[in-house]
């Protein structure tokens, strides 16, 4: 049997990110997928960010840069696993950073312990790998999904449903 080329097509960061999604999605061992198998596509992941180690993105004009950094990578990835797995919250993607809202009070010490960060005025948690400043300036968090893009990962599940 042949080895499976994960990531064959996929030219840019962004590409190897959403397709890196779609995949875990499908094969992760949570998700009732197979562990081998994850463990192959995460490593085909890294190698993928390796081969594009420096790539200019554009985001409405002004450019950003990327650089792969496999322990900042492996942090994000954690945080990303563990945030998917909390319930009554939804998780997204806005640009580079890790928003997750929703019922977060009563595991608030958990989110600092992973190192999140509490957004009073956008009522939700973020976390990103790297330097960072804050901008004085408010911005909602629809301003940030439109100015970077993003992808929501997890919907917050319907109490109602759950308890049926």
């Amino acid at each position: 049997m042949g080895t499976t080329h994960w990531f064959f097509g996929c030219a840019t960061e962004q590409q190897i990110k959403k397709r890196f999604h779609e995949l875990m999605l499908i094969h992760h061992p949570d998700r009732g997928g197979n562990l081998q198998i994850c463990q192959e596509i995460v490593g085909q992941y890294h190698d993928a960010l390796k081969s594009c180690l420096y790539t200019g993105c554009e985001y409405n004009g002004e450019k950003q840069a990327y650089r792969y950094n496999e322990a900042m990578e492996k942090e994000f990835e954690e945080a990303m696993d563990w945030a998917m797995t909390l319930s009554f919250c939804k998780v997204e993607l806005i640009g580079t950073w890790l928003w997750v809202s929703g019922k977060t009070f009563p595991i608030s010490n958990k989110f600092r312990e992973r190192g999140f960060h509490w957004a009073s005025k956008k009522h939700a948690w973020c976390f990103h790998v790297g330097l960072w400043r804050r901008n004085k300036r408010h911005f909602a968090l629809d301003d940030l999904r439109a100015k970077y893009g993003y992808e929501v990962l997890k919907e917050e599940e319907d109490q109602k449903a759950m308890t049926c």
